[in-house]
């Protein structure tokens, strides 16, 4: 059996490094879509895959952490950084240069870098 929870949000950033002008010197955004999957033969006492709402209330959290804010590289012009984090209540500092393709690894990658970097520094302001 399997079960899946499609969640949404809109997050804007800077590609630093990016062959395109425009994308490394340009704030702008992109809608996310993230799907979880749970698959599992047996059924647990509540007789479900997994418990829906705590599947629900612990990535809710995550996803609105990114939704409508910016994320910032950590490596970035530190004045760029301060700049952002003045002007936007919402930001998320992380420690790869932003692009639509890293949202996966930041959110499913196993990998130390993301696990274990300075407790997953994710900064909000509201």
């Amino acid at each position: 059996m399997i079960i899946r929870k499609l969640f949404k949000f809109e997050n804007a950033h800077v590609v630093r490094g990016c062959s395109t002008f425009r994308c490394r010197s340009s704030i702008h955004g992109h809608s996310y879509k993230v799907e979880l999957l749970f698959e599992s033969n047996f059924l647990d006492n509540g007789q479900m895959v997994y418990d829906f709402g705590l599947m629900k209330q612990n990535m809710k959290a995550i996803v609105d952490s990114f939704d409508h804010a910016i994320a910032l590289w950590d490596a970035d012009d530190k004045e760029y950084i301060k700049d952002m984090q003045k002007h936007s209540l919402r930001w998320v500092l992380l420690p790869v240069s932003v692009c639509r393709t890293i949202f996966p690894h930041l959110f499913c990658d196993d990998r130390q870098t993301f696990a274990t970097y300075k407790q997953r520094k994710w900064r909000e302001r509201c």
